[in-house]
């Protein structure tokens, strides 16, 4: 296990391994990590949550609390109650344990009949943004996708992908989502390719025939968020995203109303100071892992297609404010000198 990397949230490190298809480990993909959250490690207007989550000892809980942790969530009328509140501290807990976080990681989303992953992605659709509840609920759900034994479970079994895709177009200023997703996104190529196959629709280029029932319209999202993330601190958000919306849909509202796209890369509005740097960074470390060189190029296509390799070239040459330190951030992580792990540059 390499050395923590800390931000503003949460504490991270990052694990140089990566499960193929046949199950062998190689150093070709990087985990991004919850580890003991302590108080000074999390944005203040969640330290409230990280002080509960560390003062619940996880040699003090056992997996076989698990099935009424997942009924206290799901059986909640009010996610901000103290029944959801001491489970959610709980199931961190757990997943946190010195000696088992590993295999109980596993045996969470599987136990409890499989309840966990949806009952977390409900519950999270139903708490109040950026409130203590829904940072601990993420918390939870961020370490148990770190296994690679679990992605595929909770990104398209569960509809995760698809669920949190939506949920950072929702909330780009919550950059955990964006590191979750980016978490999924650090799979084998075969997992890679299904969470991207279907934004091409039947494969024809144009993306009008999208399978909404299957489609998680990840780069769409990441690209929507980036756009959000990268507009000027003390601009408001053109649009209101709705929540009936597709990222795919939410992504061209945005376009039409900011008089961006594929066409105008050169006529971007763009601040030193951006709205959301944290979330544009990971963004970009999601598009780029997704957009990896592979025998498909769907992913670098459907990139193109959304309209944002302007904004990233933007990012990436600006000159100072918290643009830079996205775009500092961005390039020690793909130059493999980030915080002393090697990243493949394949």
């Amino acid at each position: 296990m390499s050395d923590d990397v800390e931000y503003i949230v949460p504490r991270l490190a990052l694990d140089p391994t990566e499960t193929t298809t046949s199950g062998s480990s190689s150093p070709q993909s990087r985990e991004f990590q919850t580890k003991s959250v302590q108080p000074n490690s999390i944005h203040n207007t969640n330290d409230d949550a990280s002080q509960d989550a560390s003062s619940t000892h996880s040699t003090d809980v056992s997996i076989e609390q698990l099935g009424s942790l997942v009924d206290d969530l799901a059986a909640c009328d009010e996610t901000f109650a103290e029944a959801p509140a001491r489970a959610l501290r709980t199931l961190f807990a757990l997943s946190e344990h010195p000696t088992l976080h590993e295999i109980n990681r596993i045996r969470m989303i599987r136990e409890a009949n499989g309840r966990l992953v949806p009952t977390l992605l409900q519950f999270l659709q139903q708490c109040d943004p950026n409130s203590s509840e829904q940072y601990l609920a993420l918390l939870v759900l961020n370490n148990v996708s770190i296994p690679s034994e679990n992605k595929r479970i909770v990104a398209v079994d569960h509809k995760g992908a698809k669920i949190l895709s939506k949920m950072l177009c929702w909330y780009p200023e919550s950059s955990l989502i964006s590191i979750i997703l980016v978490n999924l996104c650090f799979c084998d190529s075969a997992l890679r390719m299904h969470l991207v196959q279907n934004e091409n629709g039947d494969g024809d280029g144009d993306g009008d025939d999208y399978n909404d029932s299957t489609c998680a319209y990840i780069i769409e999202a990441f690209a929507y968020a980036l756009q959000v993330s990268t507009l000027p601190e003390d601009e408001e958000l053109p649009i209101v995203p709705q929540k009936d919306k597709t990222p795919r849909e939410l992504l061209r509202q945005l376009q039409q109303a900011t008089g961006t796209g594929a066409s105008t890369f050169t006529h971007l509005p763009f601040s030193q100071n951006i709205a959301h740097p944290e979330t544009a960074k990971w963004c970009m470390c999601g598009m780029k892992h997704l957009s990896r060189p592979s025998r498909d190029p769907i992913a670098a296509k459907t990139l193109i297609q959304a309209g944002v390799l302007g904004v990233i070239l933007r990012v990436l040459q600006v000159g100072s404010g918290s643009a830079r330190q996205a775009s500092n951030d961005f390039h020690r992580f793909s130059s493999g000198d980030y915080k002393g792990i090697n990243i493949d540059n394949e």
